[in-house]
């Protein structure tokens, strides 16, 4: 469950999440991604390199490889 995915985290290690990926995701820049529009495109699966809160909202840190129109997306916050 999640207690055991951040204390893997927390030891130093990470690990692979998949999520269902919606439109509006390609067009991330920062935040937290928490909006579910644009229809859904499929999954997607990232590796999971930590943990947090913004403004009361709980995410967890993914490295993510999509190159869009030539700019990578190196981190995202799900």
């Amino acid at each position: 469950g999640e207690s055991s995915m951040k204390a893997l985290i927390a030891d130093g290690q990470s690990l692979y999440a998949s999520m269902a990926v919606y439109g509006n995701f390609m067009s991330l820049t920062d935040g937290v991604h928490t909006s579910l529009k644009g229809g859904k495109k499929g999954g997607h699966a990232m590796a999971a390199m930590g943990y947090g809160v913004e403004g009361g909202i709980p995410y967890w840190l993914l490295q993510n490889s999509w190159a869009q129109v030539g700019v990578l997306v190196d981190m995202a916050r799900c």
